[in-house]
């Protein structure tokens, strides 16, 4: 029919925001943790020293407490991966809560 607009409703999913420290004690007590990349990267993820640390395949990752949640740390380094693959940090911590 012309004229006639369809519109669509999308109900956009509640997320909560996991704070670094709620994500540290997580780690401390249940971890490590686990993280796969949206291009199929696995990470081991732990809590040392006050940071949280990803390991991917040979590197690591540190993030600080300032830079938590952030496609790139404090250093420089892409972190993405462990936040926006198909099975984040963010679900560990799910799960393991």
């Amino acid at each position: 029919m012309e004229g006639i607009l369809s519109v669509e409703l999308v109900r956009i999913k509640e997320v909560e925001v996991i704070k670094f420290f709620d994500m540290y004690d997580l780690l401390v007590k249940k971890g490590p943790g686990k993280a796969v990349s949206s291009r199929g990267t696995n990470y081991r993820i732990i809590a040392e020293n006050g940071c949280i640390i990803a390991f991917p395949r040979k590197s690591r990752i540190t993030i600080h407490n300032d830079c938590w949640g952030k496609n790139l740390t404090c250093q420089g380094t892409r972190a993405g991966g462990i936040y926006n693959g198909p099975y984040s940090i963010y679900d560990w911590y799910n799960m393991m809560k």
